[in-house]
């Protein structure tokens, strides 16, 4: 019998299911990027035309994001081409794109609190 029609999600299909959401949502945060953060962080130049370290740390980091989709486009192609390892390829997404976004927000969030900290006192 042919198993292939039967209805049944297997766990490759699975896999591959959310490495595509994955994907969805790593080209959700290079966009946000491009067009929330990306032109206030322009505007906040000096006189002489540099960015200060904090804000130039902030881009390279939002400019970094476009690397995610790429990534999570590798993670798809091998688990495509070697389904018994699909697994393994989406927990390396995964975690490559929660460490990315979650120290990403965190450096963000330090910024927030020092800026705020420093102009209340």
């Amino acid at each position: 019998m042919n198993d292939t029609h039967s209805g049944k999600v297997t766990p490759y299909l699975l896999h591959m299911g959310l490495l595509f959401l994955l994907l969805i949502l790593s080209c959700a945060l290079s966009v946000f990027y491009y067009a929330v953060v990306d032109e206030p962080i322009e505007s906040t130049r000096l006189s002489f035309g540099l960015l200060p370290a904090d804000m130039l740390f902030v881009r390279w980091f939002g400019e970094l994001s476009m690397c995610m989709p790429v990534g999570v486009l590798f993670a798809i192609a091998f688990s495509h081409s070697n389904p018994q390892h699909s697994l393994r390829w989406m927990v390396v997404a995964v975690t490559g794109f929660a460490v990315f976004t979650l120290s990403w927000l965190a450096y963000v969030l330090i910024l927030v609190a020092f800026m705020v900290r420093h102009r209340a006192g």
